[in-house]
């Protein structure tokens, strides 16, 4: 039973509504960034030019916050450390 627990856990795709409350973020934030290259990449299921069905793949997005979160705390740290 133990070494189910250190399997990776399955990806699945998820839609703009769930990706809008595991981020905490707008929309037009998820759209920004993406954009920007600075959030995953959505994947288009449309056929045809409409980008009407958009998912994104979970891991990623969890990879995303997790990196949001390091990157928040390495702030916090350097700014401790400048003043003392």
């Amino acid at each position: 039973m133990d070494k189910l627990n250190n399997l990776p856990e399955a990806d699945r795709l998820i839609d703009m509504s769930e990706v809008m409350h595991l981020t905490c973020m707008s929309r037009s934030s998820v759209y920004g960034l993406a954009a920007k290259n600075r959030f995953p990449q959505p994947i288009n299921l449309s056929l045809g030019k409409s980008n009407r069905c958009s998912r994104w793949s979970y891991l990623q997005v969890q990879e995303w916050i997790s990196e949001m979160t390091c990157n928040s705390n390495t702030r916090s740290l350097n700014y401790a450390d400048k003043q003392h």
